[in-house]
């Protein structure tokens, strides 16, 4: 994990922030599924599902209102 993290902050003079933030929160929804079924934690719906939907709407408003030039 720690080798993760500085690998993203030397990419962030270099690559675009859209992509880095697009990159985080799908490392958040893969590390998410990873412990459903690798450890086999109980998924909760009352803060799972919201915590999804914001990650998930979070990264698409920040992909669509990008600039694209």
């Amino acid at each position: 994990m720690i080798t993760g993290v500085i690998i993203h902050v030397v990419a962030l003079p270099y690559a675009d922030m859209t992509l880095l933030a697009a990159n985080s929160a799908l490392a958040i929804l893969g590390n998410f599924a990873l412990s459903i079924w690798l450890f086999e934690e109980k998924m909760v719906l009352k803060y799972d599902i919201p915590a999804l939907v914001c990650i998930i709407g979070g990264s698409l408003s920040i992909v669509s209102l990008s600039n694209k030039e």
